[in-house]
């Protein structure tokens, strides 16, 4: 008994050549595993295939056209070799051996099925006696050993041929009886009768077998009937499926489709391979969701379960990169010009785009910068109406608008209200609101127009009543300024002095003109002149013979 576990690989249409084979080697005592034989009922086919394939220590692949062409049966070829199985090709059909099998002896069937069987039982150690007498027919000896000689069409004999035993003759060498002559005549013709019958029945046997007549065509048919048999196969390819075409096997193992029926399997098992591929293949593609993965997927499945989508996808996805193109360009603009403007055009054609977000953030970024700046310039703005000393029509000083190291401030009196540039709001043209707060945290809002003059004021506490007006002191209505050692004055109609800290008359001046930032005089000695300049808050002195200087720096100014 041979106990290396041998596994049958084979394509479904040499079903009858594989099972009559598998069944001389297990007579001659081999351990076969062919799973026509050996998968129970109820058994997952493709399971049990896997661990038989596992377990064995040894392969029969049965090579033919049709194996050499499934997938399968490459498949568990290329499993067997990798793991160093002992693999015995078996030529059955004329074919070309695939490359990975061309280096192996293998036995040829093609032509003697007894000697090759005879080759077979000494590759696998089964034995070198002769192959015993029950074993070693394949399907066509065993088909020709059950054939019958022909039967030769023969004529009816006429009652004249059949001879009667005289009266008296030797009964040992009689042929019949001694019978009335009407009696021997109704015998002959009953006899004739049922050698015409069996004449004819074996003439239509023998026109339907080329001139031969077949044991098992007389004899009651074992397999299936033939009616039977369509309609359970047109019912199999009906429904098209591997239980299907199962059930058709199981019902009639032996029926006129059983080739056919074992390559649909093939092939639907091909297809269930394949569909399996083509729906990871799908998944990955659909997991990355890029074109380079969609045409990947096209690549290996132009026409597969998925290719209508894939296409689509591969569109939507080069549709929306050009969009994205687009965007960027616009985007680049956007940020190139980096204006709010610039920014709400992008935003007018991609409202939930790509950018969207950095661009309102932009957008504010501009606005409060804008907005700052704006502020900035209206604080200037009220600073060069307003900034000086303001005084009533009686002369008297009221206000100060200036700054010192803590920062801007409006002076009343002897209070200093500071204010920022942030405090100051322009409620129309030259009508301001300042926010300001004194040295002791007392807020205080002053409200300032503008004169038409543009060196008058009205000021309140109001925005709407309570205006007095004021005006500032500039070249054309200055009538004294003070400095760190003394002051210049006017002393009426043209003539001004110099006084010193003690009050003493140093110098006198004659005026020679005015504008709105300074005061022109010459000195009556004709040393040279002086130029009181308001707008930069300096005295200045140009000698005859020399160049202008700056002489002193004011301390105040002042219109009484």
């Amino acid at each position: 008994m041979e106990h290396t576990p041998t596994f049958f690989s084979y394509a479904r249409s040499d079903s009858e050549f594989v099972l009559q084979l598998a069944k001389d080697l297990r007579k001659a005592g081999a351990d076969v595993w062919l799973d026509q034989l050996d998968i129970k009922p109820g058994s997952r086919w493709d399971l049990s295939i896997e661990h038989a394939l596992k377990a064995s220590g040894r392969m029969i692949v049965i090579i033919s056209p049709d194996s050499i062409s499934s997938n399968n049966v490459m498949d568990e070829v290329s499993f067997a070799l990798e793991e160093g199985k002992e693999v015995v090709p078996v030529l059955f059909k004329p074919a070309d051996i695939p490359f990975r099998l061309r280096r192996l002896q293998h036995v040829d069937f093609t032509a003697n099925y007894n000697e090759a069987l005879h080759n077979l039982f000494s590759a696998l150690n089964l034995g070198t006696g002769g192959v015993p007498a029950e074993i070693g027919k394949s399907p066509e000896n065993e088909i020709e050993s059950h054939r019958p000689e022909k039967v030769s069409k023969q004529k009816a004999a006429s009652p004249a041929s059949i001879k009667q035993e005289k009266p008296g003759s030797d009964p040992d060498k009689a042929t019949a009886t001694t019978t009335p002559k009407k009696s021997g005549y109704k015998l002959a013709v009953i006899f004739v009768g049922i050698i015409a019958v069996s004449s004819f029945v074996l003439w239509s046997q023998y026109n339907k077998n080329d001139g031969s007549v077949v044991q098992g065509d007389i004899e009651s048919d074992t397999r299936a009937l033939p009616l039977e048999n369509q309609h359970e196969w047109e019912s199999a390819l009906s429904s098209n499926t591997v239980a299907a075409y199962q059930n058709y096997l199981k019902k009639y193992p032996n029926g006129t489709h059983v080739g056919d029926a074992w390559k649909k399997i093939d092939a639907l098992n091909n297809q269930r391979q394949i569909i399996g591929a083509d729906n990871k293949e799908w998944k990955n593609a659909t997991a990355v969701n890029t074109i380079a993965s969609f045409k990947q997927y096209l690549k290996l499945f132009p026409t597969g379960e998925n290719h209508e989508q894939a296409h689509k996808r591969i569109d939507y996805l080069e549709k929306q990169l050009q969009l994205a193109e687009e965007e960027n360009a616009r985007w680049n603009e956007a940020q190139r010009k980096n204006t709010i403007q610039g920014y709400k055009e992008y935003l007018s054609k991609y409202r939930l785009g790509r950018y969207s977000s950095d661009a309102v953030s932009r957008i504010n970024e501009l606005t409060n910068k804008s907005n700052s700046e704006q502020q900035k310039q209206i604080a200037a703005d009220f600073d060069a109406k307003f900034a000086g000393n303001w005084f009533n029509t009686a002369g008297t000083w009221l206000y100060g608008i200036s700054r010192d190291s803590r920062g801007k401030y409006i002076r009343t009196g002897n209070v200093l209200y500071y204010y920022a540039p942030d405090d100051v709001a322009e409620l129309s043209a030259g009508f301001y609101k300042v926010a300001a707060k004194s040295t002791n945290n007392a807020r205080r809002n002053f409200h300032l127009k503008q004169g038409a003059d543009k060196n008058s004021m009205s000021i309140s506490g109001s925005a709407t009543s309570g205006f007095n007006s004021y005006w500032r002191v500039v070249g054309r209505s200055v009538r004294r300024v003070t400095f760190s050692d003394g002051s210049f004055a006017h002393a009426g109609g043209k003539r001004w002095i110099e006084k010193d800290a003690a009050g003493t008359v140093k110098y006198t001046f004659n005026e020679t003109g005015r504008d709105d930032w300074s005061v022109y005089l010459q000195d009556t000695a004709g040393r040279g002149l002086l130029q009181i300049d308001i707008h930069r808050k300096t005295i200045c002195w140009t000698p005859t013979t020399g160049k202008k200087i700056d002489l002193y720096r004011m301390t105040g100014w002042y219109n009484n």
